[in-house]
């Protein structure tokens, strides 16, 4: 519920991450791509903003939607990551995504959003994989509980360009050149021949970059799980040190603050409960402790 709700909040006052608009940045009259970047988990926040960022190069007439994505997995429940995966997989306009810097990772549903889009590539040393099972569609097995580097997911058909194509942004949006995804060949770059050499490619469209803004991207940063627990440590500590003060102080009031945000980390991420029950027991056992100033039965219940 905290998830949604904070899903929306960020839609409704704007602050969902902006997504470039038509040729925003780009020449006038020039093609254009839109770049996206794709990081940490993918929470409701990250799967809006993606939705949103195919819409508007769909309606802005972008040549291709770029996903730079560098991802452990998702969060999504399965129908939400279903609907995602659909949604860029059926796209209007072209989508390429690039696991990549050097040494990104697109694993578990982020790894479904690279097996998706049309065009794939991946960086030096990036993996993709443990997209686990039950999967739709036909997935190796070398990928559902394993990972696979840039060579063997282009041996395997996982991916379109090559290792060399897809080392730097740059090279990926050049490489996508005459590639073509349904009825349409895209067109990025033009290439001049090199005597006893590569040819070297001129790009022929701009980039428009666009990625989470502040409050999103705050929020994408709070439900990652060692954020979200290390808040919920801080605000069970703080809490406890506020009772063994007078009044009310700036301990329960930031204690209070990081509960709400764990909370919210909590909401997104899957959660134990009896891990959080423990936790709890654990900061009531050595508070316990404190109090006493004697090592007895809290004691070992607080250090278990």
């Amino acid at each position: 519920m905290l998830a949604a709700l904070a899903a929306c909040f960020a839609v409704a006052t704007g602050w969902a991450g902006t997504v470039p608009a038509g040729a925003q940045g780009a020449g006038e009259g020039r093609p254009f791509v839109n770049v996206v970047q794709v990081t940490g988990y993918l929470d409701p926040i990250m799967a809006d903003f993606l939705e949103r960022a195919v819409a508007e190069s769909e309606r802005g007439g972008a040549e291709a939607l770029i996903l730079q994505l560098d991802s452990p997995g998702s969060v999504l429940p399965p129908a939400e990551l279903d609907a995602l995966v659909a949604r860029i997989g059926d796209a209007e306009v072209p989508v390429a995504v690039w696991v990549g810097e050097s040494g990104s990772q697109a694993l578990g549903g982020a790894a479904r959003i690279a097996l998706a889009a049309p065009l794939a590539g991946m960086a030096p040393q990036a993996r993709l994989g443990e997209v686990g099972s039950p999967v739709p569609g036909e997935v190796p097995a070398a990928v559902r509980t394993g990972t696979v580097g840039p060579g063997e997911a282009l041996e395997l058909g996982l991916v379109e360009l090559n290792e060399e194509e897809s080392a730097v942004l740059g090279s990926f949006i050049a490489a996508l050149d005459g590639r073509r995804v349904g009825d349409e060949t895209l067109e990025t770059a033009d290439f001049e021949a090199v005597e006893g050499g590569p040819p070297e490619a001129a790009l022929t469209v701009d980039a428009a970059l666009a990625k989470l803004d502040l409050v999103p991207r705050f929020l994408h940063t709070v439900a990652s799980p060692p954020v979200a627990y290390l808040l919920l440590s801080a605000a069970l500590v703080l809490i406890v040190f506020e009772l063994f003060t007078a009044g009310v102080g700036v301990a329960g009031v930031v204690g209070a603050g990081c509960g709400v945000l764990a909370a919210y980390g909590l909401a997104v991420l899957p959660t134990s409960p009896v891990g959080l029950a423990l936790l709890g027991l654990g900061v009531f056992g050595m508070a316990v402790d404190v109090q006493t100033g004697v090592p007895r039965f809290w004691t070992a219940v607080g250090m278990v």
